[in-house]
């Protein structure tokens, strides 16, 4: 089995070296190997919950990841979230739910306004 713990402290000196306060993965292929976290393949149409555009997990300079992800998509992710330490709390995101003032509440409390902030590659541009 994969050491993730090993691998997120890796990304955490990383982040450290390069002044960033906050690292959002959404959910993708990278979120899945750097945690363990197994995303749902895509369907053949869109689907654009609220909240979609801030899923995914956000993880600051120590602590576990905090997750943010719609309501509908929630249960999925809380069902893994047992042996999987590393991931602290799942927020979810519901239909009458400010999706960014979730995601501004979260920066904060992890840290951001230091020093950067880090997106990866997968996000949506909102």
């Amino acid at each position: 089995m994969a050491d993730y713990t090993a691998r997120i402290a890796r990304v955490r000196t990383e982040m450290e070296r390069r002044g960033i306060d906050v690292l959002f993965l959404p959910n993708s292929s990278t979120l899945e190997w750097l945690t363990g976290l197994k995303r749902e393949l895509g369907s053949p149409t869109e689907h654009n919950h609220n909240g979609g555009w801030v899923a995914g997990a956000y993880f600051g300079r120590t602590g576990g990841a905090i997750l943010l992800e719609p309501r509908l998509h929630a249960e999925v992710v809380e069902r893994q979230l047992a042996d999987k330490p590393w991931l602290a709390e799942l927020r979810p995101v519901d239909e009458t739910a400010d999706a960014g003032a979730m995601a501004a509440d979260v920066l904060r409390e992890l840290g951001a306004g230091r020093g950067d902030l880090a997106v990866g590659e997968r996000a949506w541009a909102k």
